[in-house]
């Protein structure tokens, strides 16, 4: 009953955008400085949790932007408190500023994020479109806009593609449900018929925002083909179930996103994956150099934010990634963090045996451990 009044005080009425103003000069002085500084607050209400949430894309994130949230922050803790002077009013309660989503109970990936996704530009500013269209329902629905709720993604082994999904998720601040092959596939006759009515029978009962993703897609749904053997007509029955399912279940639950990811899209049907189904249908090579530079810098930077203390210091300064990618032709995102966690494990190792923290990773560490990637 707090959250939906302090709703009701600060913005009189539920609106995507926030357009209507608060009910006092102080609450209107702080939407007009969220305003200057760029920020569209919204604010949403959920079990009763208020989330009052800004998007900024995250190298653009400034001083002004933190200060802006933050007095939305305390103006909401004043609306909930109402006019009592009495301050085990706000007892018991917590409130938090963060630049990421705050990880929920439940299935959602709060750790992976589109800031973090390198070498992909342009498919990170399609699905930032995508989670635009999930954020103003009330625009789509003016224009009488379908957004897209079918993606496949499709490209070689360790190209991101389950990592975009999760962020994808994030992004929209969706649950993520992944749906593996044993979940699906059965040996008896009409089981696995059987177990994918049953997943999409649960996904129109979703009341969040969700993202599923069916990965390795071709594994679950191969070709369909006109063989008149049993195994073919087993195949094609899987295949038309799933069709079935897909025509109806964005009509029943527009809130559902379906992701399928493949390393071999020509074994897919066709028809299975037409517009209307997947709408977006969208490659993921492997990166070229300057995709590899950007993805190892981003690692590197995450790294150093997670791990690095006063007294520790983790990469030297000679480490270069923009060098390190010209070494690395063919690696996908997968094989450059592989070469990274190598690295990781010998030095802990090290230390480990010497008891005392061996010197920071530095670029020749990098290139022996991408020539023993090499090597197998």
């Amino acid at each position: 009953r707090m959250a939906a009044e302090a709703g009701r005080r600060i913005w009189p009425r539920p609106v995507a955008t926030l357009a209507a103003p608060p009910g006092d000069e102080a609450g209107r002085e702080v939407l007009r400085t969220a305003r200057e500084a760029g920020l569209r607050p919204r604010i949403d209400q959920d079990n009763g949790t208020v989330r009052i949430r800004a998007d900024v894309p995250g190298a653009e994130v400034g001083p002004a932007h933190l200060r802006a949230m933050l007095g939305l922050l305390l103006q909401a803790v004043r609306e909930l408190s109402g006019d009592s002077d009495e301050p085990t009013v706000l007892r018991g309660r917590t409130y938090l500023v963060g630049r990421r989503p705050v990880a929920a109970a439940g299935p959602r990936s709060a750790a992976v994020t589109l800031d973090q996704v390198g070498g992909l530009s342009d498919v990170v500013a399609r699905y930032r479109e995508v989670a635009v269209s999930f954020r103003h329902p009330a625009a789509m629905a003016r224009w009488g806009a379908r957004r897209p709720q079918g993606i496949l993604m499709y490209g070689p082994p360790g190209t991101g593609k389950t990592m975009l999904a999760r962020a994808l998720a994030n992004e929209v601040g969706a649950d993520f449900v992944e749906i593996r092959t044993p979940e699906i596939l059965d040996k008896y006759l009409g089981g696995s018929e059987r177990n994918i009515k049953r997943i999409f029978r649960e996904a129109r009962r979703y009341r969040r925002p969700t993202v599923m993703l069916f990965d390795e897609f071709d594994s679950i749904i191969s070709y369909a083909g006109a063989g008149g053997d049993a195994a073919s007509q087993a195949v094609n029955a899987v295949a038309g179930i799933f069709k079935q399912e897909m025509n109806t279940l964005f009509e029943e639950n527009p809130d559902v996103i379906v992701v399928a990811t493949t390393n071999f899209p020509q074994r897919v049907d066709a028809s299975l994956i037409r517009s209307g189904r997947f709408d977006l249908k969208i490659a993921i090579p492997a990166p070229d150099e300057t995709g590899r530079a950007e993805i190892l810098t981003k690692m590197v930077r995450e790294l150093i934010d997670r791990h690095e203390r006063p007294g520790f210091k983790m990469f030297a300064d000679d480490v270069d990634p923009a060098a390190l990618a010209a070494d690395t032709a063919g690696l996908t995102g997968a094989d450059l963090r592989e070469a990274l966690r190598r690295v990781q494990l010998a030095k802990a190792l090290r230390e480990a045996a010497e008891g005392a923290p061996p010197a920071p990773i530095g670029q020749d560490d990098l290139r022996e451990a991408v020539a023993g990637l090499r090597r197998g």
